[in-house]
Formats: structure tokens, C-alpha cells, sequence
């Protein structure tokens, strides 16, 4: 059985409700626990402890000179997505922050953005029942889908 968390617990309780409506809740309860996401309007369109993916609506707020998704927007996506992957595998004792983050944008992008973070069963394993808080420090995972 997979060890479970605050977060964790809050996406099972939903499991139960239809996709729109647990999507919609989701983007709103996590977009109020963390403003920027709130602010930037993601939406949450799978969340699990192995997979997260969260897309990002080309609306004016997130554009930049020539009407594309702005490059901070994506990165924020990217970061989003492997930030709840990764806070739906460590213990509650555990802060999730950000260490690093690299970049390569490969070609302009044109409408919405989606950000998938995964998890092997090895790396969740290692999350949930090994790694110290202060260990978890070094641990890379990579975002992929921008």
C-alpha cells in the first residue's frame, strides 16, 4: 500500500467525484494553497503519485510580446507539475522546494500549455520510505510536455 500524505489523502477523497468536477476542485484548492498557481489560472488535469499533469490557458495574463505563452509561465508549469508529484510521495514532515531548474525551449509554442511530471515506482519508493527530509535535497526529477 502506498504511504500516504495530507495531499495524498485530499486527491483520494475526491477519486469519487466525476473528472470535471474533481479537476475544476482541485485547480481551485491547490490554486488557494499555492497563490501563483492560483494567480496563473493552472489547471489540474491528473493528479496521482506517480503522474501529474497541469495545463496553462494562452490568456493575456501569461503572454508575452508576441502573444505566445510567456517562457516563466511554462517554467512555472514545469514546476508546478514536479513540485505535486513530488509532494504526493513525501511525508508531511517534508517542505517541498524548488533546488534548481533548467530549461531548454526547443520552438515558439502556440495556445495552451501542458506539463507532465512522472515518478517511477523506484523513485516513490525511495521518496516515501527512505529519504530523510535532508536527503531528499538531491533527489532530480525531470518535467516533461513543454
Amino acid at each position: 500500500m502506498t504511504p500516504t500524505n495530507r495531499l495524498s489523502k485530499l486527491v483520494k477523497a475526491t477519486a469519487k467525484l466525476p473528472k470535471a468536477i474533481r479537476n475544476r476542485l482541485w485547480s481551485k484548492v491547490f490554486g488557494r494553497v499555492v497563490p501563483m498557481v492560483g494567480s496563473a489560472q493552472i489547471h489540474y488535469l491528473e493528479v496521482s503519485h506517480s503522474k501529474v499533469v497541469v495545463k496553462i490557458e494562452n490568456h493575456r495574463a501569461m503572454q508575452n510580446h508576441i502573444g505566445q505563452v510567456h517562457a516563466c509561465a511554462m517554467a512555472l508549469i514545469a514546476e508546478t507539475a514536479t513540485g505535486f508529484v513530488t509532494g504526493m510521495n513525501v511525508p508531511d514532515s517534508c517542505i517541498v522546494l524548488i533546488k534548481s531548474l533548467k530549461i531548454d525551449f526547443k520552438r515558439p509554442t502556440q495556445g495552451a500549455m501542458i506539463a507532465t511530471a512522472t515518478l517511477t515506482d523506484e523513485q516513490q519508493k525511495l521518496m516515501q520510505n527512505y529519504l530523510s527530509c535532508w536527503e531528499a535535497k538531491y533527489f532530480c526529477l525531470t518535467s516533461s510536455g513543454i
